[in-house]
């Protein structure tokens, strides 16, 4: 799944690179399972995740893993840090607002935490970064000047989550178009210009009445620059339509195990 990124590089970052102190987060208690059925239960908010019950979590970005018992006990967990730009990321282990463990985590470390019943355990991560090189389409200086003053209506994006409209600049972060009804004959304006993946710019068409004007691909080196006569009532469409994104580092913690022990 390609995420929207702007400007071609995402920092993903709850705080500055060098880390000095932290805030807290106190969670609110889950749901306690009735004891004939006492499980231990695992949730991830914002960017953390589980890939499995016990296993793969993954605390990045502004993410929060919990984990909850129903009986008084410990949880064993094995974590990894993966340090980035020589700074390890920094893990902060919580009980309600009760700080258990905060520390720095390089490699792969085995802790063990003490559990309340029905009280989560909430694990972050505050200075986790994500880089990402992504492909964009990006539309400068749109302008429409028609012939004669008329009601002339927005430029639209064929989906909210495709891209962003700004005063001078468009966005096109996934696949997707903006387009443009003609109130009256005029002319369109613009620049197309992006950022590139593996070396390959955004690819880029153009049309008009549904009418193919240009297709190809942007150089990021320098935009391009299109001038388009409009008859009332006719549609220019932008499209986008070779997103993509790579990672190009990060530091992040990575839960391998964790295993709740009763008392």
């Amino acid at each position: 799944m390609i995420a929207a990124i702007a400007g071609g590089l995402l920092l993903i970052a709850a705080c500055g690179l060098a880390v000095q102190r932290f805030n807290r987060v106190a969670i609110s208690p889950l749901p306690v399972a009735p004891l004939t059925a006492c499980q231990p239960q695992q949730l991830a908010r914002g960017q953390a995740r589980w890939d499995a019950p016990g296993q793969g979590g993954f605390l990045y970005g502004n993410g929060t893993l919990l984990l909850q018992a129903c009986r008084k006990g410990h949880w064993t967990l094995q974590v990894n840090g993966t340090a980035m730009q020589g700074i390890p990321p920094h893990l902060i282990i919580t009980s309600g607002i009760q700080p258990l463990l905060e520390r720095d985590v390089s490699g792969v470390l085995t802790l063990t935490v003490p559990a309340k019943a029905g009280q989560p355990l909430a694990l972050t991560a505050p200075n986790t970064l994500v880089v990402l090189e992504a492909r964009n389409l990006y539309v400068d200086h749109f302008h429409f000047q028609p012939q004669r003053p008329c009601l002339q209506g927005p430029v639209e994006l064929s989906s909210p989550d495709v891209g962003t409209l700004g005063p001078t600049k468009i966005q096109l972060l996934s696949n997707g178009a903006v387009s443009l009804i003609a109130c009256g004959a005029g002319e369109a304006t613009f620049q197309l210009s992006g950022s590139e993946t593996a070396g390959v710019g955004p690819l880029a068409t153009v049309q008009v009445g549904g009418h193919t004007i240009f297709r190809g691909l942007i150089a990021t080196q320098r935009s391009r620059t299109l001038r388009l006569p409009l008859r009332q009532g006719e549609q220019l469409q932008i499209s986008f339509s070779n997103d993509a994104a790579r990672q190009l580092d990060q530091r992040q913690i990575e839960v391998n195990q964790a295993v709740f022990q009763a008392d």
